[in-house]
């Protein structure tokens, strides 16, 4: 089952392009983004519903979103979706403007 993970106080505040990566860093079974959203609280901003894989071959994805207002309570949704059992890899996000 799809798995959300909220992050708090994402660097997201003013409106702009920004760079959401992934990057894999450890772990035999990749990561599986089924879909990122990005909230003004919990009102819903911008989002990318276009599944994404990260594994050894792809070690790096990237979205890519339009922020068109200021955000007071900026916050990530990522849903997941590797199974109960494929759950061994890791990574580390970074956000940008660009």
């Amino acid at each position: 089952a799809p798995i959300p993970v909220l992050m708090q106080d994402v660097p997201v505040t003013k409106p702009g392009t920004y760079n959401i990566t992934f990057k894999l860093t450890t772990g035999r079974d990749g990561i599986i983004i089924n879909s990122l959203r990005l909230l003004d609280d919990k009102t819903c901003v911008v989002a990318d519903e276009s599944p994404r894989h990260v594994t050894w071959q792809n070690t790096q994805v990237t979205y890519t979103f339009q922020v068109k207002k200021t955000l007071k309570k900026p916050v990530l949704e990522i849903t997941y979706g590797n199974e109960p059992n494929k759950r061994s890899s890791w990574g580390d996000i970074t956000i940008s403007p660009q």
